[in-house]
């Protein structure tokens, strides 16, 4: 697999291009020929796709699109290559399974493969849901550890910090971040589940030194628990989820890749 310190050469030597044509010389355009070119249409009476053709097509178009176009770094404005067998090499060798969580709560992650009809092994439940205060955040984290069957929680995020509203980057986030932690684990300890992993690491976390902070052992997340990386859009990231990434890489962390679409109808819908 692709080593991550190339990655960073990358980073900082890949062509130079402006975010806006990225957008809307590449990426938008590319979006658009891959669905015609591989005929994906939107079934909206049939949500959860069920059609193996339709699967291929998209996973075929995915590995285009990310040979063709690439990864933007907001940060130095260049596009981050990948060659198609680096993609699909990638792919192959993906780390695998892994256990979470500690003592009774611990847990074995599996990987499940396409057409899998094994009952999944773990279950989480939570949603990252904002909370107004830390009473409410203690009792939500609570009233999950007492679900039977979760098997690991995603944590919510605190949005004040002793009836002050948090700023991302600021000092009263970062401490929010380790606070919000620390009421996790004792919401936990009152549920009787003090070992259950949290699988999201710190969702109210918005830049690199936040989660880095909330990561130290000594009152942060264990090295069963697990973090979330997300894009920052489309296909775009910038050096703190990269700096991230080299943080957990260098402690073994388990690492969640995460990303939800926003741009619409600028691809045709």
């Amino acid at each position: 697999m692709i080593d991550f310190i190339e990655v960073c050469r990358r980073v900082a030597s890949g062509p130079l291009v402006s975010e806006a044509k990225f957008d809307r010389e590449l990426f938008f355009p590319k979006i658009t020929e891959l669905a015609k070119k591989y005929d994906i249409k939107p079934d909206l009476n049939n949500p959860v796709n069920q059609d193996d053709g339709l699967a291929d097509a998209i996973f075929h178009a995915s590995i285009d699109l990310l040979s063709e176009v690439g990864v933007y770094c907001i940060s130095t404005q260049r596009i981050i290559e990948f060659s198609r067998n680096e993609i699909l090499t990638a792919i192959r060798e993906a780390p695998g399974p892994c256990w979470m969580g500690e003592g009774k709560d611990r847990r074995f992650y599996p990987v499940r493969k396409p057409d899998c009809a094994a009952t999944p092994a773990m279950c989480m439940v939570g949603g990252s849901l904002p909370c107004s205060t830390e009473e409410i955040a203690f009792k939500v984290v609570e009233g999950i550890a007492r679900i039977h069957g979760a098997d690991c929680i995603t944590m919510p995020s605190i949005m004040h910090l002793q009836g002050s509203p948090l700023v991302g980057g600021s000092p009263q986030a970062f401490l929010a971040c380790v606070r919000g932690i620390e009421i996790g684990r004792a919401a936990c300890r009152q549920a009787g589940r003090p070992g259950l992993a949290f699988i999201n690491g710190i969702p109210g976390g918005g830049s690199a030194l936040e989660t880095i902070a909330a990561s130290s052992p000594n009152f942060g997340l264990r090295a069963s628990d697990g973090w979330y990386i997300g894009f920052t859009a489309e296909m775009k990231i910038d050096y703190g989820a990269l700096t991230k990434c080299a943080f957990l890489l260098s402690i073994d962390g388990h690492i969640g890749s995460q990303g939800a679409p926003i741009i619409g109808g600028y691809c045709g819908g």
